[in-house]
């Protein structure tokens, strides 16, 4: 996150993962920076939503309180697992599958996939995956998780991509056939018949294992909230 990549940006901002709210003169003396200057880089975090000032204290942002947990993710500190939905869309004796024209897996043909985002539930990220990948509408009933697994990509140098893989099946509300979608070729394939193509390895493994076999799996949604540090209610769903 380009705000944060000041080395004192950064260290501001950081107070306030232990802090609810903070005043200026406090902010002084914990982080060591000149008033000047500390002005500076708190009107920076105001201009990027991630404080906002509230009589005369500091305090985090919903989209502040997001990036406090992921600052080591955002400033690369660590690189952890990208929590990612893999979508096997199945018509009968079919699943929809499109071809790779980036790294990892180039020119190879795998399931449907993406990125979740943090306000969404696996069913939503289905649906906005399949929609944003290839056009077509999602039963959102019909979304099941068949397995949750961790994937990661090995090179001579070690480790390149780790994901944390919620694989799931859907039926789709409206057709598609062989096509480009988004510069993507999309196409149906038999179960049948995957081995006779160049399938990335573990989704040919995914869909072999789990989705032919219908696996399926129970993951709770839990939601809590909160309230001025403290946690007033919990759901799970």
């Amino acid at each position: 996150m380009k705000v944060l990549e000041k080395g004192e940006r950064q260290k501001v901002f950081e107070l306030f993962s232990k802090n609810l709210s903070l005043k200026f003169n406090k902010i002084e003396k914990l982080s060591g920076i000149r008033s000047n200057e500390l002005s500076y880089h708190l009107k920076k975090l105001i201009d990027d939503g991630l404080i906002a000032k509230k009589d005369n204290e500091y305090i985090l942002t919903r989209k502040g309180e997001t990036t406090a947990e992921r600052i080591a993710h955002f400033t690369g500190k660590e690189v952890g697992h990208m929590v990612v939905v893999i979508i096997a869309v199945r018509r009968d004796d079919e699943i929809l599958l499109f071809k790779r024209e980036k790294r990892p897996f180039k020119g190879y043909w795998g399931m449907i996939g993406g990125k979740t985002k943090f306000d969404e539930s696996i069913p939503e990220a289905v649906k906005r995956e399949v929609k944003e990948e290839t056009g077509i509408k999602i039963d959102i009933d019909s979304v099941k998780v068949r397995s949750v697994m961790l994937e990661r990509v090995k090179t001579n140098q070690g480790i390149s991509h780790g994901n944390m893989l919620i694989l799931t099946e859907a039926k789709p509300l409206n057709g598609i056939d062989t096509t480009i979608v988004n510069g993507k070729y999309i196409d149906w394939f038999k179960l049948s018949n995957l081995k006779k193509n160049k399938i990335i390895l573990s989704d040919l493994w995914m869909i072999e294992n789990f989705i032919i076999k219908e696996c399926e799996v129970n993951i709770p949604h839990i939601i809590m909230k909160e309230e001025d540090g403290e946690l007033v209610s919990f759901e799970v769903f």
